[in-house]
């Protein structure tokens, strides 16, 4: 065996979807500072168009923005590349075994609508042209641009569906709040997205569905309540424990152990308890 090429099954698959999920990040936010420039834009137009020919900051922000508008149709043409070995929807649907309808759907997409063409024609790789005449422009609408942008994110969380399970829908909801203050480079942002910081709300969610569809067991803790030793059942990754029917979510996870639990009070149940690495009294609610 050729050591020299890498085969996909040697591939972390964790390692897959997150370079996959920083690549789509990065279109998201390249995307998101071109509507900045084109909103600037609009702001400096006058309407005079002898103005604005000679208007350097107006030029400025529309070569800009063509630029952002080249980056998201090169990145959006490369995940539709049907070889494996590269960071693309190929390579992790092939080792995912699933989502190959919807790869070959997207792929067919980029080419249909000049994603391809353009990328090598006018972006990068480019193709060396014949003549004169072959030397055209290779046009790719905004709104084109918008819908290979909404079908590589839907494509994503579909992926990102099967990897985290439910948790995914709550944490990719969280990375929109956080669209407007990206981390630099914007795919760590996007590569550190299971670590995100959820709500107790969305974690008790999470967890319910999570037990129902399988992806997780509740676990046995022993602690006391009201100095009383008992056994509670707790969901540690998401810090969400069940006593009786009620769940609570507690504000620090996740949950390593229940040191005490004290019942009565007007603000509902006091509980201390351990998270991994650190000690912290916790107030569930």
């Amino acid at each position: 065996m050729n050591r020299k090429k890498q085969r996909l099954s040697d591939i972390d698959r964790t390692l897959l979807v997150s370079s996959l999920r920083g690549e789509v990040g990065e279109i998201i936010t390249t995307w998101t500072v071109m509507g900045h420039l084109i909103d600037e834009c609009r702001r400096l137009k006058s309407g005079d168009l002898e103005k604005d020919v000679w208007n350097s900051p107006l030029a400025f922000n529309r070569w800009l923005t063509d630029k952002m508008r080249d980056e998201i149709i090169a990145r959006l043409s490369e995940l539709g590349y049907r070889r494996s070995g590269l960071i693309n929807f190929f390579s992790v649907t092939t080792e995912l075994g699933q989502f190959e309808k919807e790869s070959t759907a997207f792929s067919a997409f980029m080419k249909k609508n000049n994603f391809l063409r353009r990328r090598n024609v006018k972006i990068s790789h480019k193709q060396m042209p014949p003549d004169w005449q072959k030397h055209f422009d290779v046009y790719v609408s905004y709104s084109t641009l918008l819908r290979g942008l909404a079908s590589a994110l839907g494509l994503m969380k579909k992926i990102d569906r099967k990897i985290l399970g439910p948790a995914s829908r709550y944490l990719w909801k969280e990375a929109r709040k956080k669209r407007y203050q990206p981390i630099y480079p914007p795919s760590t942002s996007y590569n550190l997205l299971p670590y995100l910081r959820l709500e107790g709300v969305d974690r008790i969610k999470i967890s319910l569905q999570e037990l129902q569809e399988g992806f997780a067991n509740l676990e046995e803790i022993s602690t006391t309540i009201n100095g009383k030793p008992h056994k509670i059942r707790a969901c540690k990754p998401w810090g969400v424990i069940f006593l009786g029917r009620r769940v609570y979510a507690l504000p620090a996870y996740p949950l390593q152990e229940i040191k005490e639990i004290s019942i009565g009070g007007p603000e509902g149940p006091l509980i201390k308890a351990e998270r991994k690495n650190e000690d912290e009294s916790e107030q569930g609610g």
